[in-house]
């Protein structure tokens, strides 16, 4: 839980002053350098859809993406996608909220390499189903699981599976 408690007060935090700070922008559907609302286009894409380098709010895509849809590297909020992203659906690598995908997922159903919440998928899963090889939460798979329903090799916490069940 140390894992979660880190990446958790690191990066919500962050993600929260960042998304304090952008949100602070007045401009809309503005295309570079700073995209604020929807279909916001590069570097910094606040609001859905926003697109590269730094997209804050729904699909947000390339490299931070805060809130839903975001896509690559940071994706703060959900369905962000690579390599951070920090709530639902966050895809590769640091996924922070539900549905994070690879390496490193907080929250639900992220997934691989670091998942931090529910259903975190593969290998550092924090969190509800997370999925290997470190999952903390709960439904953790494959091998560090810390939560319930861990599963393999590390599972901390109720449910976890092979090899190492730590509740």
């Amino acid at each position: 839980m140390n894992i979660r408690n880190l990446f958790v007060a690191t990066l919500i935090v962050s993600s929260c002053s960042l998304s304090f700070n952008l949100s602070a922008q007045t401009f809309e559907d503005g295309v570079e350098p700073v995209a604020v609302d929807g279909g916001g286009v590069e570097p910094i894409a606040v609001g859905g859809g926003g697109v590269e380098p730094i997209a804050v709010g729904g699909g947000g895509v390339e490299p931070v993406a805060v809130g839903g849809g975001g896509v690559e590297p940071v994706a703060v909020g959900g369905g962000g996608v690579e390599p951070i992203a920090v709530g639902g659906g966050g895809v590769e690598p640091i996924a922070v909220g539900g549905g994070g995908v690879e390496p490193v997922a907080v929250g639900g159903g992220g997934v691989e390499p670091i998942a931090v919440g529910g259903g975190g998928v593969e290998p550092i899963a924090v969190g509800g189903g997370g999925v290997e090889p470190i999952a903390v939460g709960g439904g953790g798979v494959e091998p560090i699981a810390v939560g319930g329903g861990g599963v393999e090799p590390i599972a901390v916490g109720g449910g976890g599976v092979e090899p190492k069940v730590l509740v």
